[in-house]
């Protein structure tokens, strides 16, 4: 999407996030070190996911990776939805030929206040089966902040 085609209302933000690494997922998967190519899914609004680089072969990728989303509604969401994706993995969940699985879910709350940061680490959850369980951890920093119609030049 491009930025002059977004509002220009002094109300708009943008969440500034880095996502800078997630650690101890996948663990008790029998995917090989060729198979462990990782991403992160995030969004705020409904269809307008991001997506990190792939890292290839870790326990514990690092993306160190910034964005700046605009939110036209902020009013509208409170959460960070996150998702590690393991792509090209034979492993994949069964019934699923794309060869690609979620090893993790988050859903964390934006920060309350503008120019508010927020930052930690925080967990990842799973499905097996029908249960959720716990497993990992995603470390990330994120600030709403106000979009000045300058920044559209």
């Amino acid at each position: 999407m491009r930025m002059s085609s977004m509002s220009k209302s002094p109300n708009d933000v943008a969440l500034s996030c880095t996502i800078y690494h997630a650690e101890n997922i996948d663990l008790y998967s029998n995917v090989t070190i060729e198979e462990r190519n990782y991403c992160i899914v995030f969004w705020v609004e409904p269809g307008k996911e991001c997506f990190t680089h792939i890292e290839k072969g870790l326990l514990d990728p690092v993306w160190k990776q910034s964005f700046r989303v605009p939110i036209e509604r902020p009013s509208d969401y409170r959460f960070l939805n996150i998702e590690v994706i393991r792509f090209n993995s034979s492993a994949a969940r069964p019934g699923t030929s794309n060869g690609i699985a979620a090893v993790g879910r988050a859903k964390i709350p934006l920060p309350e206040k503008i120019s508010l940061k927020k930052q930690g680490r925080f967990g990842l959850v799973k499905l097996e089966g029908a249960e959720v369980k716990g497993e990992g951890h995603v470390s990330l920093s994120m600030e709403l902040k106000n979009i000045h119609p300058s920044v559209y030049g």
